[in-house]
């Protein structure tokens, strides 16, 4: 799978990064983070549906702990909240103020 960045722009105090995933030539997902100093909060995270459950949003996720050490991610449903549980820890009483009503992850 191949991740490259699509768009990228600066704002005053966070970098907004658009990440696109590719297999032989076809786009599967989408991932978009915003990091400053502090931290890099991944605020969504698409998988076509017919590439779900084959572990490329893992290994998207993965490439993406890689590149910035760590990630903050507020699932906004169930499975996602499955995923993000599996692969990080539990950090909803540090960045409460953006849950979205299933908790908040560290990976």
């Amino acid at each position: 799978m191949e991740i490259k960045v699509v768009e990228r722009y600066q704002e005053a105090t966070y970098e907004f990064v658009m990440y696109e995933a590719v297999i032989d030539g076809v786009t599967i997902g989408y991932a978009n983070v915003y990091t400053n100093d502090s931290w890099t909060y991944l605020e969504r995270i698409d998988i076509e549906e017919e590439y779900r459950g084959q572990g490329y949003g893992t290994a998207f996720i993965n490439h993406l702990v890689t590149e910035y050490g760590s990630i903050v991610a507020a699932p906004d449903n169930e499975d996602s909240q499955r995923l993000f549980e599996r692969l990080g820890r539990d950090v909803s009483d540090k960045h409460w103020y953006v849950d979205q009503g299933y908790g908040v992850y560290e990976i």
